[in-house]
């Protein structure tokens, strides 16, 4: 598949990434993502599984180029202050 371009949508609310938690485990530490943001990236990955079968495509091996473009509402206070 080199050099073909695929589109992929996903209508999902996106999530902001938030900072990592740690918690002692023994000597050491285990960083974990909060659930908010461990439920989105679970929830995107079903998502993107499902529209690879649906397409009939194998998980990719090799490099990817990835660009994104993301729509998302304008927050209420912008609109009442006219800002944007």
């Amino acid at each position: 598949m080199v050099g073909e371009t695929m589109r992929f949508e996903f209508n999902i609310e996106p999530v902001e990434q938030a900072r990592p938690r740690a918690v002692r485990f023994g000597t050491g530490v285990r960083m974990y993502d909060p659930k908010k943001v461990a439920v989105f990236k679970r929830q995107l990955g079903m998502l993107a599984r499902q529209q690879m079968l649906d397409r009939g495509l194998e998980p990719f091996d090799g490099p990817l180029e990835v660009c994104m473009v993301f729509f998302s509402a304008s927050p209420d206070k912008h609109k009442q202050k006219g800002a944007f």
